[in-house]
């Protein structure tokens, strides 16, 4: 939701941060913000085929398993096409409602659990629960549902994960056409999200899930070869704990709890001569792992900086820009949770199709930290400008939203520096 703050004043502009006196090389010009007849690059992988859903998840998740191909059997060794899932609902109960689900059950080379897919994640482990985490807190079973009956899963100690693809039933290395998951009780806009990446690390997008309080969101992508040998998943704001509190609780300490049921991806295949060593010590990728590295603006060594038009609520602004570097965004974005937010067409360090949207402006307590999201006009939508972040969240939400929006780790130092 759109922060509310203080009214813009003279003063305020006065005392704007860092202003740099060139223009930035993605200040779009005004003759080339007419909508283009195909939907704009904007640094996901041009090849990647998107789908989401929120509510009746139903028919997205038909159409993304039929893309995928016929459902395999579980069994050790590689088939040559189709696709294998995890619903949790085979997880017996010893390994039920206990925070010590194996990492690699789904690799082990046994029928049944030979599904080539191995886990890791920042926190102490992983939890399959049979009644949506309501032994946890009594709560969660008016927030979380399944979509297949009754197992759910998230991770422990974290909202952060890794699912990593092998020849099932073994340690070689593999990688998938593609990977979708269902989430739970996504209630804001990034809380859920899956990035790709390739066997060499190479980013291949992050794709957010729509929203749908208390219901059921999906999101999944394909390519058309087997090209995802990593996926990192965000599943929300926090860790589903014994006092945790989700944003739907209104509570100040409150944030956005997410669960997890299917997962659904292609068939591993081996993949030749594939980079080992993708994981860090613990067992999750290392802070600058797969993260696109993205090029400076002329003139500049610490990142783009410049001046560029920007919308907020329906007016036109004009901002003062300045990335930050990855390993101060990294830090940022783990340990501040009032970040602000900055929608594109793609991402700021090129051209933009249309004007950025920002959701807040400058007042007393400002945050002059912006996440850039990349927004993607879901196939067969026509791209058009934004000029408000809820138009935005609108557009990203409901059963066949019309955009994802694509949350990224890059984060801008931003001011506004005069209204149009």
């Amino acid at each position: 939701m759109k922060r509310i703050l203080a009214v813009l004043g003279s003063v305020v502009l006065t005392l704007a941060l860092g202003a740099c006196g060139h223009q930035m090389a993605t200040q779009p010009n005004p003759s080339s913000l007419a909508p283009r007849q195909e939907a704009p690059v904007t640094g996901i992988h041009p090849l990647a085929n998107v789908f989401t859903a929120a509510g009746d998840i139903t028919p997205s998740v038909a159409a993304f398993r039929q893309a995928l191909g016929t459902l395999n059997a579980n069994t050790p060794g590689s088939q040559p096409a189709g696709r294998r899932e995890i619903n949790w609902d085979a997880v017996p109960a010893a390994f039920t409602n206990t925070n010590d689900f194996p990492v690699d059950f789904f690799n082990q080379p046994v029928v049944g659990r030979a599904r080539g897919a191995v886990f890791s994640t920042r926190g102490t482990g992983f939890r399959v629960s049979d009644n949506n985490f309501a032994d946890l807190d009594p709560d969660f079973a008016d927030e979380f549902v399944f979509f297949s009956p009754v197992r759910t899963f998230a991770p422990v100690g974290s909202s952060a994960m890794t699912v990593e693809f092998f020849v099932p039933g073994t340690s070689d290395a593999a990688a998938s056409t593609g990977f979708g998951v269902v989430f739970s009780d996504v209630d804001r806009v990034g809380s859920a999200s899956i990035r790709l990446l390739d066997p060499k690390g190479k980013d291949l997008g992050r794709f957010a899930a729509p929203t749908a309080s208390a219901g059921l969101s999906f999101v999944g992508v394909t390519f058309p070869t087997a090209v995802v040998a990593r996926v990192e998943i965000e599943s929300g704001r926090g860790a589903v704990a014994v006092g945790a509190v989700d944003i739907s609780d209104r509570d100040k300490a409150a944030r956005d709890l997410v669960i997890m049921d299917d997962f659904i991806y292609g068939e591993p295949q081996a993949v030749s001569g594939a980079v080992q060593g993708r994981l860090g010590a613990a067992g999750f990728p290392t802070a600058a792992a797969g993260r696109r590295q993205a090029p400076l603006a002329a003139g500049s060594l610490n990142g783009a900086a410049g001046q560029m038009p920007a919308y907020y609520d329906g007016a036109l602004f004009t901002v003062n820009m300045k990335e930050l570097p990855k390993t101060a965004s990294a830090s940022l974005l783990a340990k501040n949770s009032n970040v602000n937010e900055i929608y594109a067409s793609n991402d700021l360090d090129d051209e933009q199709d249309f004007i950025p949207v920002i959701n807040a402006i400058q007042g007393d307590g400002f945050n002059p930290l912006w996440r850039q999201n990349l927004i993607v006009f879901n196939r067969g939508l026509a791209p058009h400008q934004f000029v408000s972040e809820e138009a935005i969240e609108a557009a990203a939400a409901g059963s066949h939203p019309e955009i994802t929006v694509v949350e990224t780790d890059e984060v801008y130092r931003c001011s506004v520096v005069g209204r149009n």
